[in-house]
């Protein structure tokens, strides 16, 4: 509802993520103190669930790299799915909170809240981790990708759409297509 507000601390001496009340003059609270592995072009590498309960993020975290949720009542950050390479990956929530959609090399991802499921949804050469999104009913996962390696030499990322329930994808920009996409 906008009246709590999230951030990652930048300064020395306020390093984590933190919560403040829109229009509090108290100081952050502190939910926990690390905070996540952003890329350059990814917004603040925190995606709230819907609910406003969790926090996901891509981290680096007692030794394990990976997605992690927190709870936006503060406590320690809980590892979901461990990974084995850094790439620049926001985790995304789906529209009911019970999934967090992200990329891992060339795959996307998504695995339950709980860590208990997970699911490669589909595999291409390579995805923008930043960029994944789910739309408002949670039946199609959308980003941006390389198809081929031609695509990912040449800097041609496409938009595509991935069916969770079939995990068919589809290719919705033209081959022609070279702008910069968002």
């Amino acid at each position: 509802d906008g009246a709590i507000l999230y951030f990652v601390g930048e300064t020395p001496e306020q390093q984590g993520i933190y919560a403040t009340a829109r229009d509090s003059r108290s100081p952050p609270r502190r939910l926990c103190d690390t905070g996540p592995l952003a890329g350059p072009i990814a917004r603040s590498g925190l995606s709230l669930s819907p609910d406003g309960q969790w926090i996901a993020m891509f981290s680096f975290i007692r030794r394990k790299l990976g997605i992690f949720i927190v709870p936006t009542a503060g406590g320690l950050p809980r590892l979901l799915e461990e990974l084995t390479e850094w790439a620049p990956a926001v985790p995304v929530w789906s529209p009911d909170c019970h999934w967090l959609a992200f990329v891992n090399g060339k795959t996307l991802f998504r695995v339950s809240r709980d860590g208990q499921t997970r699911e490669a949804i589909a595999t291409l050469h390579g995805w923008q981790g930043e960029s994944v999104r789910w739309s408002p009913d949670g039946k199609w996962i959308a980003a941006l990708a390389c198809e081929t390696r031609e695509h990912f030499m040449g800097g041609r990322p496409g938009v595509f759409v991935v069916s969770v329930a079939d995990k068919q994808w589809r290719k919705l920009t033209p081959e022609s297509e070279r702008q910069y996409k968002e």
